[in-house]
């Protein structure tokens, strides 16, 4: 049961299952053109790139991991019309901008009537 899950998750065009596989596919790339070995927290990076579909801003030091997220965060905003676009973040002043657009993103999606935005259960 679990390997068909697992199939079923991976086989699906998900793209929260994807996003995590495409870090692990570029970062993997990248080592094998700088013919190094990939780093012990290529599988924390897949996790946190995932987050992207959770998360409207996310803030990263890791060089390489922000270049993964910044791609994949056009892609799943061209994928989405432009209602997700998640601002992958390095310092204060990116982080500033990010807050304004994202303050005006959320207008834009409120106008949408075919945006659902999840209600907290709080």
């Amino acid at each position: 049961m679990l390997q068909e899950v697992i199939f079923a998750a991976t086989s699906a065009p998900l793209v929260s299952s994807a996003i995590g596989y495409e870090v692990i596919f570029r970062d993997l790339q990248r080592c094998i053109n700088d013919k190094t070995i990939p780093t012990g927290g290529l599988a924390f990076d897949a996790d946190h790139a995932a987050a992207i579909m959770c998360f409207n801003i996310f803030i990263s030091n890791d060089r390489i991991l922000v270049e993964s997220l910044k791609t994949l965060a056009k892609r799943l905003s061209e994928g989405s019309k432009g209602l997700i676009q998640p601002s992958i973040v390095t310092s204060a002043e990116e982080l500033k901008k990010a807050i304004h657009d994202q303050q005006a993103l959320s207008a834009k999606r409120k106008s949408n009537p075919d945006w659902v935005e999840e209600k907290s259960s709080r």
